[in-house]
Formats: structure tokens, sequence, C-alpha cells
């Protein structure tokens, strides 16, 4: 909607920000409505009118979690948040400059892909955003007017256009530092002197990183957060959600986090692709544990009354000569939905049911009833469709399936139209139909992105495809990304492709059941899945890189790749391992080991069961560690049964006398004898035998020892038994 009526909610965030700038206090606030309830509007309100209450510069940021094939890409709202925030600190209350100011940052934030997060400690010192200044590539950035053939830009060239698009004395907004070069030059030679180090080494330590960010920069300019269409964020967005959330009841600091979600879709949940079942929604949970905790408040919007509808139409039409129960029939029709009810009136204006006469008055046209416009918010969506010239309802209907955020350029390529021609299309349906506008998300691959200017616009385009049409497209949008790899392409390219080849579902998971497997597509998918996957481990988004692995592997086992499965089981396993997540993570290894054996492909069996012991023997000594002998015991057993029909070495010597140990210090002697035996009897006729027979002698004589000098020597009868039968044993 344009215009923007006083809503109560509105000052119930006042109050929070009051006792944020005033008192220090911070606080999270979830916003939740139906869709077209107006969250969006009433938050952007609220941040716009932030700095006017105050002397000092309020930071503010905001950021959409996008649906992008059900959930938002990893980390991206984070990202953009540290960007505003930086170009905020920096521009003061200059609204201008801010504007210019994030597009420059934006520009040199391109090209650090997931490397971004491990420089994050150093964002702030303005161009420090650049991360890798001096590996930016080139970028499409230019038209060339008279062919619409598009020019590749330099880095510089990118970053002077920026220059030349910001408006004003921008250079105004870098008080830190000379000037932006100066500063991109020392931010550069910075990243340069710790190019080699990783400052991350975990999930854990970026989220204490972006704690550590927002509490400096909070102590010298309160700072506002908003977080839009939470129910599509990414499970590691969510989390450190949650850790700033906690973070702030803990050790309160002046930062107000806004969320808003749409409570039907955390009830539907979201599926679980290592399952293969609906769970309940993660955000859900994290708000469950949240109102527990007593850190966070939640708003329901309510929709608009009569009054307020009454309030709209005197806006939209300032001189109108409407009935007295106009106002009452769009509240009964639209139940009080903002997007509903700005739809209806747009419908209204455009189909001359409301027109002006000679004196400017707004009238209804002789004769009308409200019966005569569209009765749901879909059917007044496919009428202001409808009207649309050919033209412009392909170019939608293409945008449609890219998603709720779509490229010209890819439009371009699809329609086989010249970039100038596309633009032109777009601006008639952003300025004049008010269907699409620009979008702020910072993307690698394209100049900018545009948007839907509701999301169920989107919906009901794609949704009203012909069925066989949608699937083509989806597979043209699938061959134009896959020129571009970065992660962003990657995941569109598979998730099309996986759509157009009936493998995926429209929100990226993959069917129960799928028919007419085309190997050919399966196999570019998971060329794209692993590079993604990469990505994933790269910048700690552990929760998606065990979605996607799981994803890899049921796509594997669907061309029997036997090979891909093992190696991303064996990958999840390693993951559980780094996470202390003993049981879970031998399933998989166990798993990757009984693969293994159906192939027969000696160098992956011999790496797989290297593993598999590995992580075996790791176990042990963890719960050796931890005193908890029994289970380390079973752990070595485990070990020798995965050995039990290879040929003897040294890995089983070392699980063996490790077992041996065990033994001989929790008292378990009936057991040595007979683990002796077996072994000795495997290692004959190896060169191990003679170096291995000593170590057993070795081994019990220090057992013996240990004993002695702990003054429990009630084993070592036994113990001295053993020790001269196997002395006896020839060599």
């Amino acid at each position: 909607m344009s215009l923007f009526i006083e809503r109560s909610e509105l000052e119930k965030l006042r109050i929070k920000l009051d006792d944020a700038v005033k008192n220090g206090i911070g606080s999270v606030v979830f916003i939740s409505g139906e869709p077209g309830s107006g969250k969006t509007m009433l938050i952007e309100k609220f941040l716009k009118e932030c700095d006017s209450y105050y002397e000092q510069n309020i930071l503010t940021a905001s950021s959409r979690c996008l649906d992008m094939d059900g959930v938002s890409r990893g980390f991206l709202p984070w990202k953009e948040i540290l960007i505003e925030l930086d170009a905020d600190k920096a521009a003061g209350k200059d609204e201008e400059k801010k504007n210019n100011f994030k597009k420059v940052i934006k520009v040199i934030f391109d090209d650090a892909g997931p490397e971004w997060i491990q420089s994050i400690d150093i964002i702030g010192d303005i161009a420090a955003a650049a991360l890798t200044t001096a590996k930016a590539i080139s970028k499409t950035d230019t038209i060339d007017v008279s062919t619409g053939e598009v020019k590749k830009l330099s880095f510089a060239e990118r970053l002077k256009n920026a220059f030349n698009h910001s408006a004003g004395a921008w250079l105004g907004a870098i008080p830190m530092v000379g000037g932006l070069f100066e500063a991109i030059f020392k931010t550069s030679q910075k990243l340069a002197e710790n190019e080699q180090q990783t400052f991350l080494k975990s999930q854990e330590d970026f989220f204490w990183l972006v704690s550590k960010k927002l509490r400096d920069m909070a102590k010298e300019n309160p700072i506002v957060i908003f977080l839009d269409d939470l129910q599509w964020a990414d499970l590691s967005s969510i989390n450190l959600l949650f850790y700033l959330a906690r973070n702030i009841k803990d050790r309160t600091y002046p930062l107000l986090i806004i969320g808003s979600y749409r409570y039907e879709c955390l009830k539907e949940g979201r599926f679980n692709p290592i399952k293969g079942i609906i769970e309940q929604h993660p955000l859900l949970e994290k708000i469950n544990n949240l109102i527990r905790y007593s850190a966070l408040d939640e708003i329901h919007l309510s929709l608009f009354n009569k009054s307020q509808i009454k309030e709209i139409i005197n806006a939209t039409f300032p001189k109108n000569d409407f009935p007295e129960n106009f106002a009452s029939d769009i509240y009964n029709l639209t139940k009080g939905n903002p997007l509903f009810v700005d739809e209806t009136l747009k419908n209204l204006r455009e189909n001359f049911f409301i027109y002006q006469d000679k004196n400017k008055v707004f009238r209804l046209r002789s004769k009308f009833t409200i019966n005569e416009i569209p009765r749901t918010i879909a059917a007044v969506l496919n009428d202001r469709f409808m009207r649309l010239n050919e033209e412009m309802q392909l170019f939608l209907q293409v945008a449609s399936v890219q998603g709720e955020r779509f490229s010209l350029e890819i439009i371009s390529k699809i329609l086989g139209e010249n970039l100038v021609k596309i633009e032109k299309i777009n601006a008639n349906l952003s300025d004049i139909h008010k269907m699409v506008h620009k979008s702020d998300v910072i993307d690698e691959d394209f100049r900018e992105y545009y948007e839907f200017s509701n999301n169920l616009l989107q919906k009901y385009i794609y949704e009203s495809l012909n069925p066989d049409f949608r699937l083509s497209l989806h597979r043209k949008v699938a061959t134009a990304y896959k020129e571009y790899q970065t992660e962003d392409g990657l995941k569109n390219y598979a998730f099309h492709l996986g759509v157009a080849s009936r493998i995926f579902d429209q929100k990226g998971q993959i069917f129960e059941k799928v028919f007419n497997i085309n190997t050919d597509d399966i196999k570019e998918i998971l060329v794209a899945y692993k590079k993604i996957s990469n990505n994933y481990i790269k910048s700690f988004r552990l929760e998606e890189a065990n979605i996607i692995c799981h994803n890899i592997i049921h796509l594997s086992s669907l061309i029997n790749d036997t090979e891909t499965e093992i190696e991303f089981i064996t990958l999840i396993g390693r993951g559980l391992k780094l996470a202390g997540k003993w049981n879970e993570a031998e399933k998989y290894y166990k798993s990757a080991f009984n693969k293994s054996k159906e192939l027969k492909n000696d160098e992956l069996n011999n790496r797989v069961i290297e593993n598999y012991i590995s992580f075996l023997e790791l176990k042990a000594r963890s719960f050796e560690k931890s005193n908890r002998i029994s289970e380390a015991i079973n752990s070595y057993i485990d070990a020798l049964q995965v050995l039990k029909n290879l040929n003897f070495n040294l890995i089983e010597a070392r699980i063996t006398k490790q077992l041996l140990w065990l033994y001989m210090i929790s008292g378990k002697t009936n057991n040595i004898k007979k683990l002796i035996d077996e072994s000795l009897n495997k290692a004959k006729d190896t060169e191990h035998y003679n170096e291995f027979y000593g170590q057993l002698i070795s081994l019990i004589s220090k057992g013996i020892e240990f004993n002695s000098s702990i003054g429990d020597g009630r084993n070592n009868n036994r113990l001295n038994q053993i020790l001269t039968t196997l002395r006896n044993t020839p060599s």
C-alpha cells in the first residue's frame, strides 16, 4: 500500500525503542499476521521515523528472507543487515548519504562469496566490508543502447559507476578515513596480511563475532534491526537470531530486533529431507523457547476496522462524494485485509467504477453495486493481470517462474529480447501498474534484482500457468542460470532443473517417488549441489550443509551412484563426529562401510574402512577421557570387528593393544587370553608378527606394574600366568 494509516501496534514499537535509547534495554519483538495484513509497511514506517525522535543517530537496517525453493539463502539476511548498519554508521542521519554509501559497499561486497564471514571482525572500517577487493571479477554492468548488447566492466569501472550513480556529496559519508579509495587500499592491505589465516573455526565463533560487532556498534548508537518474512528463514539464520535474542536477555544493550512472520506458514511445518517428513517449523520451536525465557514479545497485527478503511478511502480519493455505506461495503468484502483493500480500490479506479467529474470530485459510477467487483484477492489479482497486454503478461509469467525476485537478464535470455526492451517493459510494470519494484537484495551475478509488489501476485501468476508450459519455463530458467557458478547461480540452476525434470516439487524437495528418471539431469544437479555443500561448510551453515548432503545421497541413489552416496554419507558422519554426536555419527560411518562392501573398488573400500576405524578410535578415546571404560571397550571391539576379514596390519595391532590395556586396568582379565590368542593367530605369517609379539609382552608387563603401583594386585596372578604363557609362545 502506498498510504500508511496509524495503527496501535506502532506505539508498542515506539515504547520498545524508547527503552533502548533512554535506558539501554534491548528487546526482541515478533509481529505476526496474515498475508497482506501490512506487517512490512508498519515496520518500514517505524524505521523511517526512528531518527526523528532522538538527537543521536539510531542505526537501522532491514532485510527480507526470500522464498527461494521454500527456504531463504543461508545467512543472507544478516549479511545485508551488517552492510546497512555499516552504511548508516558512516552516513549519520543523512538518508541520501546512507543510501549512496550502501550502493558503494554493495558493489564491493558483490564479489566476496562465502569468505565474507571470515572477515566479519573488520567489517565497519568503512571499506573493510570490501573483503576480497583484489579478487574482484568483471561483471555485466552496462548496455549499449543502440544494440542492446551488454558490456563487461572491470571492478574499478563498476565502483566508478557506483560513485556516479550516487548523487550529492556522498564522500562526506566517510568520516573515519580521508577518502574511499584510501579506505579500500587500507582494507585490501589488511586483508592481504590475513589472507592465510582462518579467523573463524565454527558456527559458534561466527555467532559470537556478530554479537560482539553489534555490541560494539551499540555503544555509540542504539540499533534497530528488522527481519521480514521469517517463515522462510534458513535454519542458520534462525539459530543466529535465537543466539542474539538470548544474548540481549542475559546482558542487555540497546539493540531492538523486530521480526515478522506468517503464523499459518509456521503451522504448516517444514519438510525435513533427512527424515522425509513434515516437522515442526524451526522458528516455532525458537519462539516457544524465547517466550519461556521471557526474551520475546509478540504482537499480532490486527486488520483494519471500518473507520480506518474510511480514512484510507478519503486519503486515496481526497475530494469524493461516495455513498455513506461505501466504506462498510469495502470492509465487508475485504474483512479489513490491507492488501485486499488496496487492490480493491485500485480495481475500482482502473475499471472506472470510480471516476472524477469535471469538478475533480471522485464519484462512484451510477447504479454501481459491490457485487460487480471480484470477491477474493485472487480474483482481484487475476483482473489486474488480464488487463495487461500479452507482452507484459509473458514477462510476468517468466518472472514468476524465477520466483519472488527476478533478474531482467534471465528474462532477456529466455524471451530472446535485448535488455533495453525488457527494461522498458519492466519500467511500465513498475511505474504505471505498480506490480513490480526494485529489490535491495545483494547479488553476485546480476546488476540488480526486481521483486513482485507482493508475493501473492507472484504465486497467483505461477499457479495459473499451464503445467507443461510451467515446466518448460523452469528448464529455460535453468539453462539461463547455468553459466553462473556463484552459490546463488548454482542453487537456482539446480532447483529449476530439478523442477523441470519432475525430481523436485515447487519447494525444492525431492519427490517421494521419481518417475522417468533423467540421469543426465541428476548428474548436473549433483555437480551443482557438491559445490554448494562446500560453500555451506566454509561459511558454517552446518544445518544447510547437512540437508544438502542428504539430498545428494538421495539423488545419487536414484542413478545408482554408490561412490557419491558413500562420500556424502561419510561427510555427514564427520560433521556429527565433530559435534560430539557419537551414536548418530556411527550410523553414517557404518552405513558407508556396508555400502562399500557392495562395490569392487579396493581403493574406496580401504578409504571407508580407514575413516570408520579412525572414528571408532576417536570415540573410544573420548569415552576413556570421561572414564566411560565399558563404552570405550565396546568401541575398540567394534573396530576389530570391522577389520576381522582383512589382513592383519599395524592399525589392528594398535587397536588390539588399546583394548588389552583397558581390559587390564578395568579388571576384565578373563577376556585377555582369548584376545591375545586370536590376534597372534591372525598376525602369524605376516611381517608384523615378531614386532607385535614383543609389544604384547611389554604391554602386559606394564599392566602388572600399573596394578602394583596403585595397590591393586588382585588381577596380577592372572596376568602373570598370561605373561608366562606368552613368553613360552614361539616368536
